[in-house]
């Protein structure tokens, strides 16, 4: 990438940045990385494709300068081998890796990343009717470069028309990223005392592992988290196989 390109690119990511809440990892949990990049890896081998910036210690900025022309080309490769029955293998991996998901407890709360799609709340509601928690916390406000209703206000009035009650129902509506949910909600349980051992976690399969992952550099060893896939639109884009 050219340095005027890569320059106005990571001024653009700034300005998102820069909007983001801040908070320290748990003690003991800033050099503790929870992804694992196996399956990415397999995917990159099997199309031939050097898988060195997963493997490799490069800076952040040179995983963005890249990443770019590395996403087109998995594209292109991967398309091409569209009917490939062991690629398919491969992306059944890599799916299942990134939407992992656990057997559900009762828990202290629903944790609902917000979305442009309705299904995570509606899965959060089915949860709260199933009695698997007595409280929802819905997180979402909109990217940054969007405008409109936040779209934790607007999980928050489809649960309420549901049936949920509103004293049931906590909002943080400002957040702009998945870092940003997880940063500014639990800034937000401090702020108001919200005590919890475990929470569910609803996203979709595609984010759940980033969320996840996320959430788990700022809990105690304490705490537990479930994870849950809310439903995709079957046929959609967004499937695990498509």
């Amino acid at each position: 990438m050219a340095k005027w390109k890569r320059g106005r690119f990571l001024v653009r990511c700034w300005h998102g940045w820069e909007k983001e809440a801040w908070r320290d990892p748990v003690k003991g949990k800033a050099d503790v990385h929870y992804p694992s990049f196996d399956t990415v890896v397999n995917w990159l081998n099997f199309l031939g494709i050097s898988s060195g910036i997963f493997l490799d210690d490069v800076g952040w900025e040179e995983v963005i300068s890249e990443g770019k022309s590395l996403e087109q080309e998995v594209v292109k490769k991967t398309l091409a081998r569209v009917d490939d029955v062991d690629l398919k293998e491969v992306l059944g991996e890599v799916a299942g890796y990134l939407g992992e998901e656990d057997v559900l407890r009762i828990s202290d709360l629903i944790f609902v990343f917000g979305s442009k799609s309705l299904s995570r709340i509606q899965k959060a509601v089915e949860l709260y009717k199933g009695g698997l928690a007595p409280k929802i916390f819905i997180t979402g406000g909109h990217p940054f470069y969007e405008q409109g209703e936040p779209e934790a206000q607007v999980f928050r009035g489809y649960a309420v028309e549901r049936g949920v009650p509103e004293k049931d129902i906590i909002v943080e509506p400002e957040s702009i990223t998945v870092a940003d949910n997880v940063r500014r909600s639990l800034n937000l349980f401090d702020k108001m005392g919200m005590k919890y051992l475990n929470m569910i976690l609803v996203t979709a399969w595609f984010a759940q592992r980033r969320s996840w992952a996320f959430m788990m550099k700022y809990i105690s060893e304490d705490q537990v988290l479930y994870r849950v896939n809310s439903p995709v639109k079957p046929g959609g884009e967004y499937t695990p196989d498509r």
